[in-house]
């Protein structure tokens, strides 16, 4: 592997385990529901400025889109792509889903970091 490619490597874990920390932050407030909302919103604007500035980059618009997913679907159970949602079955699905391809993304990235 290149210098190079090693550089990007690591700038972009040192990225997601700054978004991580954040949302991992976002979580303590998980008591005052419109405090965990702003958080998420400024974060989630972070993320989407940071994905137009390396748009042209496809591992960083892959990473910055997950990183985007996992911040919406986490920190509470009424996350914004719950909130729309009418049908409490499908509501009840579509958070199991969206968990389970969480851990299954973490547990890959995680298995990707060096110990």
């Amino acid at each position: 592997m290149t210098n190079h490619l090693k550089s990007l490597n690591s700038s972009e874990k040192k990225y997601s385990y700054k978004i991580m920390d954040q949302q991992m932050e976002i979580s303590l407030y998980s008591s005052d529901i419109s405090a965990v909302h702003r958080k998420k919103f400024d974060l989630i604007s972070e993320l989407v400025k940071d994905l137009f500035k390396h748009r042209n980059k496809q591992v960083c618009v892959k990473s910055i889109s997950n990183l985007i997913i996992s911040t919406l679907i986490s920190s509470d159970e009424n996350s914004p792509l719950d909130i729309y949602n009418i049908d409490e079955e499908l509501e009840e699905e579509m958070n199991e889903e969206c968990r389970n391809i969480l851990e299954r993304e973490l547990f890959r990235l995680s298995n990707d970091l060096p110990n």
